[in-house]
């Protein structure tokens, strides 16, 4: 099994469902570094997206996952976010997507 931390869309079981086929359980974590702006468009639609922000910490749940769930959750994700490895504040491995630019792109 793998691990994903989730921040966003991918809290919502509908999504989950949507996405994977399957609603997920999930345990409360945080990451250091990063921060959620809340009005990243793809397609015309507002979505949270993860950037650096060395003095943010980030809340959301982990997931245990399968390789077969990883491999649509990165068609879900697009490549408007890449799959990065993180470490929550409780020392778990995984992984979680943000956007591939430094915070500043966005200003």
């Amino acid at each position: 099994m793998k691990k994903i931390f989730a921040y966003g869309t991918l809290l919502n079981p509908n999504v989950q469902l949507e996405v994977i086929g399957r609603e997920l359980k999930g345990t409360s974590a945080s990451v250091k570094g990063y921060r959620v702006l809340d009005n990243y468009i793809v397609n015309g639609v507002a979505y949270p997206i993860a950037v650096e922000d060395l003095t943010n910490t980030i809340n959301g749940q982990f997931f245990d996952i399968t390789n077969e769930d990883l491999e649509k959750i990165d068609e879900y994700e697009t490549n408007d976010y890449i799959r990065k490895t993180i470490k929550t504040t409780d020392g778990v491995e995984a992984y979680m997507y943000v956007k591939p630019y430094r915070y500043e792109r966005f200003y």
